[in-house]
């Protein structure tokens, strides 16, 4: 004799291979419960990437100093690497419609560099007297 309620908790028990005595558990199930549980935290850290990253840097300098004195070449690091991390960092934050307007105007950026350096080379030329 079977009825709806006996079939609902026997999908919800493992189920058993008597051959090879294995426990074949339900994945969908356990898919599920893990991507509700684990989709706070991922949101969380999608949200302060940034911060982690600082933390993580912070306690593996303080835990291996040489690694950042020695190994990164920190005169070189700590100027150019760091500093084109940075703007392309900031570049990245630029959304693509802004990207795309700017360069449907091309024209006038190109005017303003012109005028800019045309006018700038003829005032320093002249105040220099060369």
């Amino acid at each position: 004799m079977s009825n709806g309620k006996a079939k609902e908790t026997d999908s919800l028990l493992p189920k058993t291979d008597l051959t090879s005595g294995t426990d074949e558990k339900l994945s969908e199930n356990e898919e599920g419960c893990l991507a509700l549980a684990c989709e706070p935290i991922i949101n969380f850290y999608k949200a302060n990437a940034l911060l982690f990253g600082i933390i993580f840097a912070i306690l593996l300098a303080y835990i291996y100093p040489p690694l950042g004195a020695i190994y990164f070449f920190p005169e070189i690091t700590a100027t150019w690497v760091a500093v084109v991390f940075i703007f392309v960092m900031t570049g990245l934050g630029l959304k693509t419609e802004e990207f795309s307007k700017a360069f449907k105007q091309i024209w006038l950026i190109y005017f303003a560099n012109f005028t800019t350096l045309s006018l700038f080379l003829t005032s320093s030329l002249r105040f220099l007297d060369i």
